[in-house]
C-alpha cells in the first residue's frame, strides 16, 4: 500500500522491491524510490500472486530495474519479451537488468555498463527459435565459456 512505501521509506529505504498495486508504485516514484520487479513475472505475463504485474507497471512508467526473484534465466529473457513486444527498445530494457540494477546498489563505478575501467564481464546472446541464448561469457576480459563447452 502506499502507507507501507512511505513508512519503508521513513525508515531508509530506497528501493522498492514489488510494489504490489500502482498505487504503491505510484507512491514510491513520488519519494524518488527505485522501483524493482520481477523478471519471472514478465516471462509468466503476470504475478504469481496475483498482485500487480511488472508489465502493467513498466506501462506505467514505474519501473526502473528487473530482478531474478525466484529465476535468474529469467533476466534476460524479459529484456527480450518487452523488447520484442515493443514495450521497450532493446537498450532501455537492457539497461533494466544492467546498468539501472548497478547504480541502485551503487556498484555503477565497476559493473552494469561498458566502460573504460569498469569489469569486463559481457554475455554475448544469440536467439534461438525467439529466445535468448548465452554463447559466449566474458569474465575479467577472459572468455570462460563458449557454447559447445567452457574455456
Amino acid at each position: 500500500s502506499p502507507e507501507k512505501v512511505e513508512l519503508v521509506h521513513s525508515i531508509g529505504a530506497r528501493i522498492s522491491e514489488f510494489p504490489i498495486t500502482l498505487d504503491a508504485a505510484r507512491r514510491a516514484r513520488e519519494l524518488g524510490m527505485t522501483i524493482s520487479m520481477g523478471a519471472p513475472n514478465v516471462v509468466l505475463g503476470r504475478s504469481t500472486s496475483g498482485n500487480l504485474s511488472t508489465s502493467e507497471a513498466i506501462d506505467a512508467g514505474l519501473v526502473d530495474l528487473l530482478c531474478s526473484d525466484y529465476n535468474p534465466g529469467s533476466m534476460l529473457h524479459s529484456a527480450f519479451i518487452l523488447w520484442k513486444r515493443g514495450v521497450l527498445t532493446l537498450p532501455c530494457a537492457v539497461k533494466m537488468i544492467t546498468r539501472n540494477p548497478a547504480e541502485a546498489v551503487g556498484m555503477d563505478g565497476t559493473i552494469g555498463s561498458i566502460e573504460i575501467g569498469k569489469r569486463a564481464d559481457l554475455l554475448i546472446v544469440s536467439e534461438r527459435m525467439g529466445i535468448p541464448v548465452v554463447a559466449r561469457t566474458i569474465v575479467g576480459g577472459e572468455v570462460v565459456y563458449s557454447a559447445g563447452g567452457v574455456r
